[in-house]
């Protein structure tokens, strides 16, 4: 038991423990899968968001975890995936690397003394004496643990690892029939307005024509970095602006982008959330005169869907480098679509009412 009395007196084991509450079996396979995942991955000094760790499992190894790592929820670099295994997968920002440990099948077979005990404390009906008698049995499946080899008590393998971006700050809306404030990423468009997760469920519809209102869920697939941060920094038109930014997309969209280097100019739609969407009728810059919204371009609009043609300077993972942005700094991305002078230019069309100037 040698290994195991080096690992509880250590300091990193006692500041898992602090953290969880007590020693468990749970904290010891956590505690012994981070450090193993950190020695294979050579982590040194651990610096803010240098790591990032996926866990399967809600259980108490996800605690030691968090202690050594320093991954948690609030820095976006904890992800948890809720597949019911005991697995770690950590990746290592600084040179790419990542590796993933997992709790091997039989490696530490089921006590049925042990669950009928926890069953009986859970639900208050164990006695002193069968406490006593479960305490001895946890601390003896945690020792284990923490003297079994690591090999036996592992699986363990190198792996490709796609790195989230760094935490970042989403702007708040209020949802329409609650009034809490809520990320505009988690926010979804229904009859009552834009509403949260909590109050959206069961509110969707399929679509029909009909006198009764008709909505749908569309997920936004990113965002679009510009370097305005105020609506007034916004120019009327990107294209003639000519200013840069990024398209930024979420992982699981990557691969829609196969061909997408091969356009030179393509049209984003996105979600303009600070617009008036009850302006059914507007003035623009051309002149004094009030026009019905859908005769314009206003982004204050019922649904206000954008469109911004841009020209494709790059691409770099799920960064797309454009030309042409109009937009606030963090709108959401709808769509991505090719431009096509054969089939969108058409140089004919006008729009009467436009004054030239």
């Amino acid at each position: 038991m040698a290994a195991a009395k080096k690992i509880i007196s250590s300091p990193s084991f006692r500041r898992c423990t602090e953290f969880h509450g007590h020693q468990c079996p749970g904290l010891a396979i956590g505690y012994r899968a981070a450090r193993l995942a950190m020695d294979m991955l050579d982590v040194g000094q651990l610096e803010d968001e240098k790591l990032v760790a996926v866990v399967e499992n809600d259980s108490c190894a996800v605690d030691a975890v968090q202690v050594l790592t320093c991954c948690t929820f609030g820095k976006g670099n904890l992800i948890f995936n809720d597949h019911g295994k005991q697995a770690l997968t950590l990746g290592d920002r600084g040179t790419g690397k990542a590796v993933r440990v997992v709790l091997r099948n039989g490696a530490l077979p089921s006590n049925l003394e042990h669950q009928a005990l926890f069953e009986k404390i859970r639900t208050g009906s164990a006695s002193q004496m069968e406490r006593e008698r479960f305490q001895t049995l946890h601390r003896e499946r945690t020792w284990k643990v923490l003297e079994m080899d690591v090999d036996t008590l592992f699986r363990i393998e190198r792996c490709h690892f796609e790195f989230p971006e760094k935490a970042r700050i989403m702007l708040s809306e209020p949802c329409a029939l609650c009034g809490e404030p809520t990320m505009i990423t988690r926010l979804e468009e229904s009859p009552n307005g834009f509403l949260c997760p909590a109050c959206r469920k069961n509110i969707v519809k399929s679509p029909s024509c009909g006198s009764e209102p008709r909505t749908f869920a569309i997920r936004s697939i990113g965002c679009i970095r510009t370097p305005f941060k105020s609506l007034d920094e916004c120019p009327h038109q990107g294209r003639l602006a000519r200013v840069e930014g990024d398209v930024v997309l979420d992982d699981d969209v990557i691969p829609a982008l196969k061909d997408v280097e091969e356009c030179t100019h393509l049209i984003l739609l996105s979600f303009y959330h600070l617009a008036d969407r009850q302006k059914l009728q507007t003035r623009t810059p051309h002149g004094p005169e009030i026009h019905g919204t859908f005769a314009t371009r206003s982004p204050h609009r019922p649904n206000p869907i954008a469109m911004h043609a841009v020209e494709l300077l790059g691409i770099d993972g799920n960064r797309l480098r454009v030309r042409g942005v109009d937009c606030l700094n963090g709108t959401l991305l709808i769509d991505i679509k090719p431009y096509s002078a054969r089939l969108d230019a058409i140089p004919e069309a006008i729009i009467g009412w436009e004054r030239t100037t």
